[in-house]
């Protein structure tokens, strides 16, 4: 495969990896919601979002980023889709997009 079609795969990818960890975080405040209202007690719970998932995404959108540069050294045009696909998800990565979801 060439690096142009290379990052935009990185890049899409890492978009559809970022989606898909809001949306299971979502879904987990949404059961922790649920069990607050349910119950009559206030159990204080502790929910903690594991930093491994943000830095597959981060990697992910650089390594998108430096194919997307190389295409570009090679004068190709698709390298230009897969730096912006990558940054746009280098950007939602830093953005907690399950709380618009709410």
């Amino acid at each position: 495969m060439k690096s142009g079609t290379i990052s935009i795969i990185l890049g899409a990818l890492g978009i559809l990896f970022i989606i898909w960890f809001n949306y299971q975080t979502y879904e987990l405040y949404q059961t922790e919601f649920l069990k607050i209202q349910s119950s009559s007690l206030i159990e204080p719970t502790i929910v903690t979002t594991g930093k491994s998932y943000k830095l597959i995404a981060l990697g992910i959108a650089i390594l998108g980023i430096l194919f997307g540069i190389k295409s570009m050294r090679e004068k190709s045009k698709s390298g230009k889709i897969g730096i912006i696909l990558s940054i746009i998800a280098l950007i939602l990565t830093f953005i907690p997009v399950w709380t618009l979801i709410i």
